[in-house]
């Protein structure tokens, strides 16, 4: 029986995880960066965005761990495609971190080199290639945000 409420329940579960995940991320960074500052004797200053990046982008996971991430997530979403900045979060929440300044732009250039991973066009997103064109289901609006 096809549960249309409990998976949009659970598929909105997956993303405030994925969110909250990234706001996390965000905190444990800004904590380690503060905590350098004030033990290098300098005032508390909020760390900028350019430090915050490249902090992120010294901790990226490699690319077959990241790739074999992104396998499951999809696996998980059975037909349903997944936008590359949604996909990031969803492999965030799982500690596994796509670096650079555009990780959305680094994860599809990942998938584009797999011949696991299809792309169903830039505002739809990936799915395995396991899955027939015509069975995957397009991102809800919620999960395209």
């Amino acid at each position: 029986m096809d549960e249309p409420i409990l998976d949009r329940a659970l598929r909105r579960k997956r993303e405030l995880h994925g969110e909250l995940a990234e706001i996390e991320a965000f905190l444990a960074v800004y904590s380690r960066l503060a905590n350098e500052d004030s033990q290098a004797g300098k005032t508390a200053t909020p760390p900028n965005i350019e430090q915050m990046q490249s902090a992120v982008h010294l901790r990226s996971s490699p690319s077959s761990v990241v790739l074999k991430a992104a396998e499951e997530v999809l696996l998980g979403r059975k037909n349903e495609a997944i936008t590359p900045s949604r996909l990031v979060t969803e492999l965030n929440y799982r500690g596994v971190v796509v670096g650079g300044s555009r990780p959305g732009s680094n994860i599809s250039a990942m998938l584009s080199n797999s011949p696991r991973f299809r792309s169903m066009g830039r505002k739809v997103g990936w799915i395995l290639t396991d899955y027939k064109e015509q069975e995957f289901q397009q991102p809800s609006e919620e999960a395209t945000r």
